[in-house]
This record gives structure tokens, sequence and C-alpha cells, in this order.
């Protein structure tokens, strides 16, 4: 039987037995203090410990957020039932097969996006089990959004001239909680890897390329997302007229007003930013001096990132909120592609390369943002799609390469069709296509002029 007792730093907990799968999950373990009252806008501070033994038997509520357009794309894809929000949203879960303490399991910490805006850790795609069963322990976790996760404001910097960014500063608070307590759990704190998609590829982006975060990960798996890093004087320009919209002097003066207040101020605030890509960033990292030091082109071209091994890619139709965006695969693709290059010209492990073409079936919409997340965790059950015995195949098959990646680097396995590193000299991409699984070349349906000086990357992508 796994392990339904741990004990963490701050306390013990206990968790819920999967019925029948030998695993068990810790929902809603806190990693950090509740950002509310004086702690809104500030970075997260340490739990307080507790007696006795904490029941993680529950999911906690998500960070506060929008819910999608009724009848939009992705509120028919992901359904549209009600969820709770609260700035006490600090909290992570895991699932874990481990019988002992002292199993070293390697562990994967998922990282949600919604560009973000919006998103949290248990949506109906995501789950931990099909992991689990592979003898990896996974994890997911929140963190805060938009306004109450990026607010940047002179007034509100704190000793270390830190303001802003809150959100990564969850993010790189949950890590740390990892690293010291996943032992406890059956994991390996010498072997972690972080993973996420969209906002949440951004984020492991920025996770790699945090001094704060030297030898905390081993390992990085981007699906579907650009680096992209703000720039301070933005940050608190965007954060001045956020405050001047609010009707207040100072943010300070802010911290007393409820969160639904505060809300209902953003969400007014948003469309004076038009529809293009720095409204969806209005609010996002950015070059801080601290959990940031230098631009992400900066951070790769002079090797200055955190060495970790990568394993990333992309879908065919990649685009934002449904709006097509006929660059974003290629942007992707490239800017990867670039990055492995790097990676190989400083020598460090070899990385991987994947290409999403599966259309999904039930409609026309092909292999949209996001399309992959169902197969990745192994969720396509929850899904109103009519799935096909090969949609299953594939997503046992993509699971089993990604738990290979997690244990020990390379994604290859028995039974497996081989999926050699990217290199110079071997540029494999491992594409997971409409009826096949291989070596293949990514198929875009964007097909730039060559002449056009900035087709791959347009001025403030979307992340």
């Amino acid at each position: 039987m796994a392990i339904t007792l741990a004990k963490t730093r701050s306390g013990w907990v206990s968790g819920v037995e999967v019925p029948g799968k030998d695993i068990t999950i810790f929902k809603g373990v806190p990693f950090a203090a509740p950002p509310v009252g004086e702690l809104r806008w500030k970075v997260p501070q340490p739990v307080q410990p507790w007696e006795g033994v904490r029941k993680a038997d529950h999911f906690t509520p998500a960070a506060w957020q929008g819910m999608h357009k009724a009848g939009s794309f992705y509120d028919h894809e992901w359904g549209n039932e009600p969820f709770e929000c609260s700035e006490d949203c600090l909290y992570l879960n895991i699932w874990t097969p481990a019988k002992s303490p002292d199993e070293k399991l390697p562990v994967a910490v998922w990282i949600y996006g919604g560009g973000f805006m919006s998103g949290f850790a248990h949506e109906r795609e995501f789950d931990g089990e099909a992991f689990a069963r592979k003898d990896v322990i996974y994890v997911s976790i929140n963190y805060r959004l938009h306004v109450f996760g990026f607010l940047a404001h002179p007034d509100l910097e704190d000793e270390a001239g830190r303001s802003g960014n809150y959100a990564l500063y969850d993010q790189i608070a949950a890590m740390k909680w990892v690293h010291d307590n996943i032992a406890a759990f059956g994991g390996d704190p010498e072997n972690v890897m972080v993973f996420g998609q969209s906002a949440g590829a951004g984020s492991t982006i920025a996770l790699f390329c945090s001094p704060l975060m030297k030898g905390m990960v081993q390992k990085a798996v981007i699906h579907s997302g650009l680096g992209s890093f703000g720039e301070k004087d933005s940050a608190y320009e965007v954060g001045r007229q956020f405050v001047e919209h609010c009707g207040y002097a100072s943010p300070l003066e802010m911290r007393a007003l409820p969160a639904e207040k505060i809300m209902e101020l953003y969400t007014t605030f948003r469309p004076q930013f038009g529809k293009d890509a720095r409204a969806r960033l209005a609010f996002g990292p950015y070059v801080d001096g601290y959990a940031l030091t230098e631009s992400y082109d900066e951070c790769v071209d002079q090797g200055h990132y955190n060495d970790v091994q990568f394993l990333m890619g992309s879908t065919k139709d990649d685009m934002a909120g449904n709006e097509p965006l006929p660059w974003m695969p290629m942007a992707i693709n490239e800017k990867m592609r670039y990055l492995l290059l790097k990676h190989e010209e400083l020598g460090r492990k070899p990385g991987y390369l994947y290409f999403f073409s599966r259309p999904l079936p039930g409609d026309d919409s092909g292999s949209w943002h996001s399309s992959d997340l169902w197969y990745i965790h192994g969720t396509l059950e929850r899904s109103w799609r009519p799935f096909e015995e090969y949609d299953y195949k594939l997503s046992d098959t993509m699971v089993t390469y990604w738990t290979n990646f997690m244990k020990n680097g390379d994604p290859s396995g028995e039974d497996l069709p081989e999926w050699r590193p990217y290199t110079k000299d071997d540029p494999f991409t491992m594409v997971f296509g409409n009826d096949s699984i291989g070596q293949g070349e990514p198929e875009f349906n964007f097909h730039p002029d060559p002449n056009a000086a900035r087709w791959r990357v347009p001025d403030n992508p979307w992340v």
C-alpha cells in the first residue's frame, strides 16, 4: 500500500488512497502562507507549522480568475462547471505510488497554463495517476494570476527591491517546498523535473533561467511555449496605469479591498489594452533583477541558464485563445531548435524535440493549442471527444516516453520507437502523428516568405 501519512517540515499530512491502484493523493498541501491581507502583492511567506495531522483530502480553490466565455471553444472543450476561487490558493497536490519514504522515485512538477490569466492545478484534463502507475511522483501546483500575481509598482518594492513577479515567486516557493519535503512522500529531491504547457511552459522557461533555481531542478519539459520576459519599465508602467484606473494613489491602499473588487477592477482594466499580444502579457514575468536577471534571449545566448536536460515540442495548430496565429507553431519550433542546438554547443546533456500533429476526433479543429494535454496526462476518458483505439495507444506511448525521461533523462525504452536527441548532425524530431509515431518533420500550415525579416517571432509574442 502506498504511503498515506507523511511528515513535512511544517507538520504531518494524511492523503487519500486511490481505490485498487496502490496510489495515494495528497490534496491541498500548503507550500506557502495564504497571500491575503498585508501579504497581498508580497513574495510568498513560509507556511505556519501546525499541530497534529492535517487532512489533505480535497482540492483547494483556484486562484482568482474569470471563467471561459460561455459557448467559447475552450468552454466547450474543458467543460463549464463552476469552480471556487480564492486568494488563499498556494497549495499543491501529490500523487505517489511509494510504499515507504526511502524509495527515491523521480518527481515531476506540473505548472498549468492559461496565459497567466486563468487555470488551476486540478483542471479536469490534469491528473497524476498515469504517472504514478509508472512509478513517478506527480505534483501539481497553484500560483497567483494576472494582477494578483504580477502587479509591479514602486510602492510595492520590498527590502530587496522586488515588486511584481509574485506568481513566479509562488512557483519558486513550490519548487523549494518539493526539494525540501518530497523525500517524505518517497521522492528523490535530486531527480526533479518541472514541466508545463503554454503559460506553464513560459513559467518553466523562467524557472530554468532563474538564478534562484540553481541546482533545484534536473529536467524540464516545455509544451507549446516561448521564452519572453518583459522589461521593468513596462511592468511598472502597467502597474501605475492599473492603480490609476482603480482610482487610488497607491496599491498599498488597495490591500484592504475585497478580492472580488480587485477582480472587478482588473476585468474593466484589461479591455483598454486591446486584444494584441501586449494585452495578453500586461501582467506577466519581467526582468526584476532578482528572480530574472536578464532577457530570455540573453540568458540562452550567454548560456547563463541552469543546467537542466530538455524535452520540448508543440502542436501543429497551436493558436492563442482559439484565434489562429499561423506563425505560432513555427515560432515555437524555431526557438526550441535554437535552444537545443545552443545546449549542444555548451556541451550539456542531450535534449529531445517532438511535434504533435494528431487532429483530435469529434470536429475539424485539428491539433489545436492544448490538445496534447489529454494525451500526456492519460485523461482521454474525461473528454467528450470520440477517441479511438489509436488515441489511447498514442496517449500511453506519450506517458511512457515522458516518464522514461523523468526517470533517466532518455525517453526511449523497450517496445517503443527510438527517440534520439536533437543535435546539429542528427536533427531528430519525434512526431506523434495522425496514424503513426516516429521520426519525421513538422508540418506547418503557415509558409512564410523567406525574405520577411521577423516572421519567426513577432514582437511581444504570446506565451
